[in-house]
């Protein structure tokens, strides 16, 4: 397979994890800014507002930082925890349709965390860079 095909493999993942991120999870929490009224795990004995507010960041800032292709092997990580933490502290007995889905969402980002965001990326634009520049 050539390496354009990954690239273009890897850009619509990392597109399509993120944006599916990003209608399904973190608009649903930033609707609880607007309605003043914040309901959320706290798993760490954080406080519910911490706890959002990092989720937020996760979903929300981290998933555009995907999308984008800005350091994706690191900004990938917090999105992945995230999933796997809402699903790890839904209570005994959930129902796959339920716990399935924060599997789905952790998958693109688990595989990011390993591959990188490909060539059609603003990391591979700095590398490149660099690398002429040191030429």
């Amino acid at each position: 397979m050539e390496d354009r095909q990954v690239s273009f493999g890897l850009l619509l993942l990392r597109l399509g994890g993120g944006a599916l991120l990003l209608y399904g999870r973190a608009w649903e929490n930033l609707a609880m800014l607007r309605n003043g009224h914040i309901v959320f795990p706290d798993p760490f004995g954080l406080g519910a507002e911490t706890s959002w507010a990092l989720a937020v960041f996760a979903e929300f800032f981290c998933s555009i930082f995907v999308m984008l292709g800005i350091l994706t092997k690191l900004t990938a990580m917090p999105p992945l925890l995230a999933m796997l933490l809402l699903e790890a502290v839904l209570p005994p007995g959930t129902p796959w349709s339920q716990r399935g889905i924060f599997f789905l969402h952790a998958l693109p980002f688990l595989v990011l965390t390993f591959t990188g965001a490909g060539d059609y990326s603003f990391d591979a634009r700095v590398v490149s860079s660099r690398s002429t520049f040191r030429s």
